[in-house]
C-alpha cells in the first residue's frame, strides 16, 4: 500500500511539475475608454486576424446590461456596457454604452439645471463611442440594419448639434437632456 501511494504522489508531483511549466494563455489586457472611443483603434483591432478580447466576460457584461437597461438603471447600464466594450469592443455594446451613458448623464445634468458646457462635453464624448460602433460594424457586419440606422442617424444628428448648438428635433441622444425625458 505504501509503494501504490508513493507512486500516486510522484505521478501527481509529475503532473503538477509538467503542468506548471506549460505557457498559460495570458488573460486578454482591457482595453481603455480612449482606445474602445476611438474608431480607427477599434476597427483595427477588430480587424486584427485574431483580437485578443474576452469573449466570456464581454457577453457577460453585456448581459449584465441588458438587464439593466431593463430596470432602467442607466449607471449600472452604462458600466455594464463599458466593461463589455473594454474587454472586446462589438459594435453592439459601443451602442449601447452609448446610449446607456447619455441617459444618466441626462439625469444628472437635469439636477444640475443642463449646464450647457457639460452637456456639450457629454454628447461629443457620446459620439466617439456611436463612430466607433460603427467603425467596428465596417469590420463585424454584426449591427442589425435597424441598428446601423439608428446609428448612423445618432452620429448625424451628434455632429450637427455640435456644430450649431441647436438641438435637432429628431435626436435621440439630444432628448435625454431634455426635462421631459430626463427621469425616464
Amino acid at each position: 500500500m505504501q509503494k501504490l501511494l508513493a507512486a500516486f504522489l510522484w505521478c501527481a508531483s509529475a503532473w503538477a511539475v509538467a503542468d506548471a511549466s506549460t505557457p498559460k494563455e495570458a488573460a486578454a489586457p482591457l482595453l481603455t475608454e480612449q482606445e474602445v472611443r476611438n474608431p480607427q483603434f477599434v476597427a483595427q483591432w477588430l480587424g486584427s486576424a485574431s483580437p485578443k478580447g474576452d469573449h466570456k466576460s464581454a457577453k457577460w457584461f453585456f448581459s449584465l446590461g441588458l438587464k439593466e437597461k431593463k430596470a432602467r438603471n442607466w449607471s449600472g447600464a452604462s458600466k455594464a456596457f463599458g466593461e463589455s466594450a473594454r474587454r472586446y469592443p462589438s459594435p453592439q455594446a459601443l451602442l449601447e454604452h452609448a446610449d446607456a451613458d447619455l441617459k444618466m448623464l441626462g439625469q444628472v445634468r437635469a439636477r444640475e439645471g443642463f449646464p450647457p458646457q457639460l452637456v456639450q462635453g457629454d454628447m461629443a464624448h457620446a459620439l466617439g463611442f456611436y463612430e466607433a460602433s460603427l467603425a467596428g460594424h465596417g469590420v463585424t457586419k454584426t449591427l442589425s440594419p435597424q441598428e446601423l440606422q439608428r446609428v448612423e442617424q445618432h452620429v448625424s444628428c451628434l455632429k450637427t448639434y455640435l456644430q450649431s448648438s441647436q438641438v435637432p428635433s429628431d435626436c435621440p441622444p439630444a432628448t435625454y437632456f431634455s426635462t421631459g425625458q430626463a427621469k425616464k
